[in-house]
């Protein structure tokens, strides 16, 4: 459930990044990135056994890599798709 509500909140980023900035998908994807870094330091400090962090990692990585480009490529379809819904 966190994943769901953490995800829905990025994408919601991405569409006011999108609405506000020309680089929205450049500072997105920093951003994106920033945040799995700080997810990491937060289960490097967590006190559990070697295997639990190795999992939770392994778990981050799948998730942002799966998340990130997707929300991207739906931003790629929205700005290549624009100009031909309002040519006159």
């Amino acid at each position: 459930m966190v994943t769901v509500v953490n995800s829905l909140l990025g994408w919601a980023v991405l569409a006011v990044l999108e609405g506000r900035l020309r680089q929205a998908r450049t500072v997105f994807t920093a951003l994106a990135l920033a945040v799995l870094a700080a997810s990491m330091i937060a289960i490097a400090i967590e006190g559990a056994s070697h295997g639990t962090k190795l999992m939770l990692v392994l778990l981050h990585i799948t998730v942002g890599a799966t998340l990130v480009p997707g929300m991207l490529h739906t931003t790629t379809a929205r700005v290549l798709s624009w100009p031909t819904q309002h040519r006159v």
